[in-house]
């Protein structure tokens, strides 16, 4: 037993502001700019002018107050955010014959004219409010600060729970971390639906189809594509044959697939099949919609036993199919396990840097659809980078 005076305890108290500081360095270096690359060209309706930023090479003004300053008269710590961006002008047709002496002689001016380019500058977007030493914000004069919250870990969930009449139902939550959510449920009468956003329900086998599935990709992803047939024929006959008039699910092709899953998200409006399939591919397959994140892309891969690249943060067909087909070993065989979705492991904590990320998103989603009505509605001629880019508070 050592004396008391020879104990010597050395503990270090943790820097509580570090979860904070270190997620907004993130958001600064790879965050902000993961957004603005995902910030498309845009070209207005005649395609006669094009918009494109350069995401990449974007600059952060020196804050115009300090930290005292700002609070001493009432201002905001930020720094004003700067993006390089090209405005081109094309025009499609030429000048009238009157300027030229010849018709057949096209003057440098006429062609220079067909490729118009402006140069590429800076332009100011909006302010950014900077994070202190301490992890807070300075806001109009006053400290603030942004708490972290806990989520649902983007991922797949299998869970069975009893119906109101005590029997069993199976179901897989497929939880993004951006976009909409899938269920895939096997209900008490064995048949097998997947719910888009928790309220519309789509017979599973249509919606493969939908997807591009063919019928032979079905029946080699499912280990069991009888029990898919199968759970399909009560939707056979109270409901497909007054869609499509067919009384068979292997009978349907893709566009009609496609028709009948728009049909059921957007009731009472005219479908074409160009319109569903981009409503679908913007739903889970476009990559500005939908995110799973790194998260999500490795639960999937590692739940479902794939090897997806992390880069790829999109569904897949191969999500979907493999999705289903682990439901019904897990109904059918009791192969898989169940996952409680309360658990903590299962939950995540998204960070100011993730929080300032989605707001920078909503905002530059805005700042387009300005952009665009602009485009349309200003004459091209005056238009340049100055009146056409406004900027967009970042609070």
């Amino acid at each position: 037993m050592l004396p008391a005076e020879q104990i010597s305890i050395h503990s270090a108290f943790p820097d509580l502001a570090d979860i904070q500081i270190n997620s907004f360095r993130w958001f600064l270096s790879e965050g902000l700019t993961e957004v603005l690359d995902f910030f498309p060209i845009i070209v207005d309706p005649t395609g006669k002018l094009e918009l494109q930023f350069f995401g990449q090479e974007y600059k952060l003004k020196f804050p115009r107050y300090s930290v005292r300053k700002a609070k001493s008269r009432d201002r905001t710590y930020s720094a004003q955010i700067y993006i390089p961006s090209k405005l081109t002008r094309k025009d499609i047709e030429l000048f009238s014959s009157k300027n030229t002496v010849n018709n057949n002689i096209i003057s440098y001016q006429e062609i220079n004219s067909q490729n118009k380019k402006y140069r590429k500058r800076p332009i100011f977007i909006g302010d950014l409010p900077l994070m202190t030493n301490r992890g807070t914000f300075i806001i109009s004069g006053t400290e603030r600060v942004i708490i972290n919250q806990i989520i649902r870990s983007p991922g797949i969930y299998y869970k069975k729970e009893l119906d109101k009449n005590d029997k069993h139902i199976f179901s897989a939550s497929l939880i993004s971390n951006r976009g909409s959510w899938l269920k895939f449920e096997i209900d008490s009468k064995a048949q097998i639906w997947v719910r888009i956003d928790k309220t519309h329900k789509v017979n599973a086998y249509i919606f493969l189809r939908a997807i591009g599935l063919s019928q032979n990709d079905i029946k080699k992803g499912l280990s069991k594509y009888s029990f898919l047939t199968n759970a399909s024929a009560m939707y056979e006959k109270k409901e497909l044959e007054k869609e499509i008039g067919k009384s068979c699910v292997e009978s349907v092709t893709d566009e009609e697939a496609l028709l009948i899953v728009y049909s059921k998200l957007r009731p009472n409006e005219p479908a074409t099949v160009a319109i569903a399939q981009q409503m679908l591919y913007s739903r889970f397959f476009d990559p500005k919609r939908y995110d799973l994140g790194e998260v999500g892309r490795h639960k999937i891969n590692k739940k479902l036993n794939i090897n997806i690249p992390i880069s790829f943060r999109v569904l897949s067909p191969q999500d979907i199919i493999v999705s289903i087909d682990y439901l019904i070993n897990l109904k059918e065989q009791n192969i898989g396990t169940l996952d409680d979705i309360d658990h903590l492991g299962n939950r995540r904590v998204r960070s100011v840097g993730e929080l300032l990320q989605n707001q920078m998103r909503i905002g530059l989603n805005r700042l387009e659809r300005i952009i665009r009505e602009r485009m349309i509605i200003c004459d091209l001629d005056s238009l340049s980078l100055s009146n056409l880019v406004t900027a967009l508070a970042k609070t």
